[in-house]
Formats: structure tokens, sequence, C-alpha cells
């Protein structure tokens, strides 16, 4: 007679503690939520879908920072290879970097790239604000882009001043658009000019990378 399958796989790693599991569970929902800031519309669902099985895989053990990184760097490196390979390194990345709570320049040493590069990803489609704590104009910038329903992503940590430099500027705030235009202060009157987009309500939060998110 032949033996009854319990089912279980004698190779298979023992399953994690309890614990753990609900650690990881937290991890992958708090993933899911900074995805879908950076893929919020209906359209993006591929590339949502994209970046949160990139989370599972970096929260799971299956993938690493480092790795996915890599995959997202030579995916760029070839200026012929396909928009939609890059856009898919993109979204993996994406993925792999909401499932850490750090800092900008901590991101680009897990990753191996640059810290702009991160902030560009993260920002994807969006106004950045590169701003930095108790500042005023960084503020009353915020506030003015909230007000017009602009959705935007605020960098306000050390990293924020070291790509605001990078720019060319030495001071807060630094507002950049999704086309690469850039400016310093607080201005009201470039602000008038950007694009909320058809349809778009004013954010319930901006997003924020760094310390405290």
């Amino acid at each position: 007679m032949a033996d009854i399958d319990d089912g279980a796989d004698p190779g298979a790693e023992p399953a994690a503690p309890r614990g753990d599991q609900q650690v990881a569970r937290a991890r992958l929902a708090a993933a899911r939520d900074r995805t879908t800031e950076v893929y919020p519309r209906a359209e993006q669902r591929h590339l949502r879908a994209l970046a949160d099985d990139s989370a599972a895989r970096v929260i799971g053990g299956r993938d690493t920072l480092p790795d996915v990184g890599t995959g997202y760097r030579v995916a760029t490196q070839d200026a012929a290879q396909a928009n939609e390979q890059v856009t898919r390194a993109e979204a993996r990345l994406v993925g792999a970097l909401a499932t850490s709570d750090v800092t900008l320049r901590e991101l680009a040493d897990a990753t191996g790239l640059g810290a702009d590069d991160i902030a560009r990803v993260l920002g994807r489609d969006k106004v950045t604000v590169l701003s930095k704590p108790g500042c005023v104009q960084c503020g009353a910038t915020v506030r003015a882009l909230e007000k017009k329903g602009i959705d935007f992503v605020r960098v306000d940590d050390a990293e924020a001043l070291d790509l605001a430099r990078g720019l060319g500027y030495l001071t807060a705030p630094v507002v950049v658009t999704p086309e690469g235009e850039h400016w310093a202060g607080f201005r009201p009157d470039r602000i008038a000019g950007l694009d909320a987009g058809p349809g778009r309500e004013p954010p319930a939060a901006p997003s924020l990378v760094g310390p405290g998110q």
C-alpha cells in the first residue's frame, strides 16, 4: 500500500513564525500604499501590479534591492532599449524601494543608483518639491500646490539639499516639474502655470520621502 501523502514537502523551508508573517504582511501593505502613490491612475494598473509583485519578492527574500537596482541600471544603459522594457524595470524598482522606510541616500546606496535617480523614479509623473524642515517658503509652496490640486512628491531630508545643489541652487524649496523645468523659492506665478490634470483632485496628503514617513 502506498504511503499517504500529507501534502508536506520534505525539501521545503519551514514556515516563518506567525509574528514574522504579521510583520511581512504589514510591510507589504505599506509598500502597496506607496506604489499606489506612484501609480495612482487606472491605466497604470499593470505597472502597479509589477511594483507590488517586486515588493512581495523583496519582502519574501526572493529578490534584493541591489539586484533590482542592477536590473534597472542595465535596462536604462542602452538608449535603444524598448521603452516598455525600461518602464517595466522602473516599476520593479518602485516596488523594491517601497519596501524600505529610509532616506534617499540609503536607498541609493542599497541599490547602487544615484539619489537623483531614486527621487525621479519615486516622483514619476509628479512635481517634486525639494524641501527642508522649518522652511517658511517650503511650507507656502506645498500649500499652494495642494490648493491647486497638483500631485507632488515632497523630498524633505538631508539629501534634498544635495539634489538642489545638483541643479545649481543653494536655497530651498526647489520645485522640479515632470518635464524637467525647475525653480527655487516660493513662486506663485510658476505654480499657477502648472496643470493639475483632468479631473485630478487635491491630494489628501503629499508623499514624503525620508525619515518619519
